[in-house]
Protein backbone atom coordinates (compact mmCIF):
# COMPACT_ATOMS: atom_id res chain seq x y z
CA UNK A 1 0.00 0.00 0.00
CA UNK A 2 1.11 3.57 -0.69
CA UNK A 3 0.54 6.04 2.16
CA UNK A 4 1.04 9.80 2.26
CA UNK A 5 2.21 11.08 5.66
CA UNK A 6 2.05 14.75 6.53
CA UNK A 7 2.45 15.23 10.29
CA UNK A 8 4.47 13.77 13.13
CA UNK A 9 5.22 10.69 11.00
CA UNK A 10 7.58 12.86 8.96
CA UNK A 11 9.89 12.63 11.98
CA UNK A 12 12.24 9.66 11.52
CA UNK A 13 12.18 8.73 15.22
CA UNK A 14 8.39 8.76 15.41
CA UNK A 15 8.18 6.69 12.23
CA UNK A 16 10.68 4.15 13.62
CA UNK A 17 8.73 3.80 16.87
CA UNK A 18 5.34 3.48 15.22
CA UNK A 19 6.32 1.09 12.45
CA UNK A 20 9.17 -0.73 14.25
CA UNK A 21 10.88 -3.06 11.77
CA UNK A 22 7.90 -3.31 9.41
CA UNK A 23 9.26 -0.57 7.14
CA UNK A 24 12.95 -1.43 6.97
CA UNK A 25 12.82 -2.08 3.22
CA UNK A 26 10.31 0.47 1.98
CA UNK A 27 10.90 3.40 -0.35
CA UNK A 28 10.15 6.93 0.86
CA UNK A 29 9.69 9.88 -1.49
CA UNK A 30 8.84 13.56 -0.97
CA UNK A 31 5.36 14.54 -2.13
CA UNK A 32 2.82 17.35 -1.91
CA UNK A 33 -0.93 17.41 -1.54
CA UNK A 34 -2.41 20.36 -3.38
CA UNK A 35 -5.51 22.08 -1.98
CA UNK A 36 -4.88 20.61 1.49
CA UNK A 37 -3.45 22.24 4.61
CA UNK A 38 -2.43 20.97 8.04
CA UNK A 39 -4.22 22.30 11.10
CA UNK A 40 -3.72 21.54 14.79
CA UNK A 41 -5.87 18.73 16.11
CA UNK A 42 -7.80 20.22 19.05
CA UNK A 43 -5.97 19.67 22.34
CA UNK A 44 -3.04 17.84 20.74
CA UNK A 45 0.30 18.67 19.12
CA UNK A 46 -0.33 16.67 15.95
CA UNK A 47 -2.22 17.80 12.84
CA UNK A 48 -5.18 16.98 10.70
CA UNK A 49 -5.20 17.48 6.95
CA UNK A 50 -8.14 19.49 5.67
CA UNK A 51 -9.19 20.44 2.16
CA UNK A 52 -8.16 24.07 1.75
CA UNK A 53 -8.26 25.87 -1.61
CA UNK A 54 -4.87 26.99 -2.96
CA UNK A 55 -2.93 25.37 -0.08
CA UNK A 56 -0.06 22.91 -0.41
CA UNK A 57 0.97 20.37 2.20
CA UNK A 58 4.45 18.90 2.05
CA UNK A 59 4.84 15.30 3.12
CA UNK A 60 6.22 11.95 2.13
CA UNK A 61 4.92 8.89 0.37
CA UNK A 62 5.70 5.53 1.95
CA UNK A 63 5.63 2.77 -0.67
CA UNK A 64 4.92 -0.88 0.00
CA UNK A 65 3.53 -0.85 3.53
CA UNK A 66 2.61 -4.40 4.52
CA UNK A 67 -0.42 -5.46 6.58
CA UNK A 68 1.43 -5.22 9.90
CA UNK A 69 2.66 -1.70 9.10
CA UNK A 70 -0.89 -0.63 8.22
CA UNK A 71 -2.19 -2.19 11.46
CA UNK A 72 0.47 -0.33 13.49
CA UNK A 73 -0.39 2.90 11.68
CA UNK A 74 -4.11 2.50 12.34
CA UNK A 75 -3.44 1.72 16.00
CA UNK A 76 -1.16 4.76 16.41
CA UNK A 77 -3.63 7.09 14.70
CA UNK A 78 -6.48 5.78 16.85
CA UNK A 79 -10.16 6.03 16.16
CA UNK A 80 -9.95 9.74 15.27
CA UNK A 81 -8.59 8.87 11.82
CA UNK A 82 -9.36 6.50 8.95
CA UNK A 83 -7.49 5.79 5.74
CA UNK A 84 -8.88 7.72 2.78
CA UNK A 85 -7.82 8.36 -0.80
CA UNK A 86 -5.72 11.34 -1.82
CA UNK A 87 -3.94 12.41 -5.00
CA UNK A 88 -0.39 13.61 -4.40
CA UNK A 89 2.32 15.12 -6.57
CA UNK A 90 5.85 13.72 -6.56
CA UNK A 91 8.97 15.83 -7.02
CA UNK A 92 9.26 14.71 -10.66
CA UNK A 93 5.78 16.15 -11.36
CA UNK A 94 4.06 12.79 -11.54
CA UNK A 95 0.70 12.46 -9.74
CA UNK A 96 -0.22 9.27 -7.91
CA UNK A 97 -3.05 7.99 -5.78
CA UNK A 98 -2.24 7.20 -2.17
CA UNK A 99 -3.94 6.68 1.16
CA UNK A 100 -3.72 9.15 4.02
CA UNK A 101 -5.07 9.41 7.53
CA UNK A 102 -8.14 11.59 7.31
CA UNK A 103 -9.68 12.96 10.49
CA UNK A 104 -13.09 11.31 10.79
CA UNK A 105 -14.71 14.55 11.93
CA UNK A 106 -13.42 17.45 9.84
CA UNK A 107 -15.79 19.77 11.70
CA UNK A 108 -13.79 19.45 14.92
CA UNK A 109 -13.85 22.61 17.03
CA UNK A 110 -10.90 24.99 16.77
CA UNK A 111 -9.39 23.28 13.73
CA UNK A 112 -8.36 26.54 12.13
CA UNK A 113 -4.95 26.88 13.83
CA UNK A 114 -2.26 26.10 11.22
CA UNK A 115 0.20 23.32 12.07
CA UNK A 116 3.82 23.62 10.95
CA UNK A 117 6.20 20.64 10.94
CA UNK A 118 9.38 22.71 11.42
CA UNK A 119 7.89 24.58 14.36
CA UNK A 120 6.59 21.29 15.81
CA UNK A 121 10.10 19.77 15.50
CA UNK A 122 11.56 22.58 17.61
CA UNK A 123 8.77 22.98 20.16
CA UNK A 124 7.08 19.62 20.56
CA UNK A 125 8.99 16.72 19.03
CA UNK A 126 11.15 15.73 22.04
CA UNK A 127 8.15 15.47 24.36
CA UNK A 128 6.04 13.83 21.64
CA UNK A 129 8.70 11.19 20.91
CA UNK A 130 8.75 10.24 24.59
CA UNK A 131 4.94 9.97 24.65
CA UNK A 132 4.90 7.83 21.49
CA UNK A 133 7.63 5.52 22.86
CA UNK A 134 5.63 4.99 26.05
CA UNK A 135 2.34 4.67 24.19
CA UNK A 136 3.48 2.04 21.71
CA UNK A 137 5.40 0.01 24.31
CA UNK A 138 2.49 0.03 26.78
CA UNK A 139 -0.34 -0.53 24.33
CA UNK A 140 0.62 -2.05 20.94
CA UNK A 141 -0.41 -5.70 20.94
CA UNK A 142 -1.63 -5.44 24.52
CA UNK A 143 -4.90 -3.55 24.27
CA UNK A 144 -7.56 -2.33 21.86
CA UNK A 145 -7.75 1.17 20.37
CA UNK A 146 -10.35 2.44 22.85
CA UNK A 147 -8.28 1.36 25.85
CA UNK A 148 -5.17 2.73 24.18
CA UNK A 149 -6.84 6.13 23.95
CA UNK A 150 -6.99 6.24 27.75
CA UNK A 151 -3.28 5.41 27.89
CA UNK A 152 -2.56 8.21 25.39
CA UNK A 153 -4.58 10.69 27.49
CA UNK A 154 -2.70 9.64 30.64
CA UNK A 155 0.69 10.03 28.96
CA UNK A 156 -0.23 13.46 27.52
CA UNK A 157 -1.41 14.64 30.95
CA UNK A 158 1.83 13.45 32.55
CA UNK A 159 3.91 15.17 29.88
CA UNK A 160 1.99 18.42 30.30
CA UNK A 161 2.55 18.32 34.07
CA UNK A 162 6.31 17.76 33.76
Amino acid sequence: MIVFVYGSLLNDKIRAIVFADTISNIRIESATAKNYATYCFPGESFPILKPTPNAITYGEVLYGLNDEAIARLAFFEGDEYALADIRVHLSDGKCINAKYNEAKDLALPACNQPWDFKQWQVQESVKFIHIVEQFMSRSWGKTDIKSASAIWDELRAQANND
